[in-house]
């Protein structure tokens, strides 16, 4: 593989995951990066969310 067509591909894998990092308008919450008190939160949220939809 010469160095021209790596590079080509390289660069499109770099312009994909830029691409599909910045694109995704809604982040997930992660419960690494939370505080304890912001995770208790997003606890009772999701308690409260899965209470409204009729599940246990």
């Amino acid at each position: 593989m010469n160095t021209k067509n790596f590079l080509v591909i390289f660069l499109a894998i770099v312009i994909t995951v830029v691409y599909a990092y910045y694109v995704s308008e809604k982040k997930p919450e992660k419960a690494m990066t939370l505080s304890p008190k912001e995770y208790m939160q997003l606890i009772e949220k999701d308690k409260k969310g899965h209470k409204a939809d009729g599940q246990p």
